[in-house]
């Protein structure tokens, strides 16, 4: 596609994995909204932890990536965020990501 400069569609675009979803022109706003929203809500602290991880993959060997992603793991089940998935699971509820909760 890069060499040819080949147009493709949203429907080819998610089909080859391009991308995660499409939505209707019409719906586009909120869709993105409801989408972001889910990314707002969740865990901020293990999801900037992956980032990282993925971040670090694209650029260094596996056998230097690895252990610094299991560093992150670690870094990841003491923080607050995971202490409230855990009460979360725990109580049968959805977690409540929102900061800042006073008993984390």
């Amino acid at each position: 596609m890069l060499a040819t400069n080949a147009t493709v569609t949203a429907t080819e675009a998610l089909a080859l994995g391009l991308t995660n979803r499409v939505a209707p022109a019409e719906q586009f706003d909120g869709a993105w909204r409801a989408w972001a929203a889910l990314f707002a809500a969740g865990p901020r602290d293990a999801i900037a932890l992956m980032k990282q991880n993925v971040r670090q993959a694209m650029v260094e060997p596996l056998a230097t990536a690895l252990p610094d992603e299991s560093l992150r793991m670690a870094m990841s089940a003491r923080t607050a965020d995971h202490k409230e998935a855990v009460r979360a699971w725990i109580a049968k509820r959805e977690p409540d990501f929102r900061r800042p909760r006073p008993d984390a």
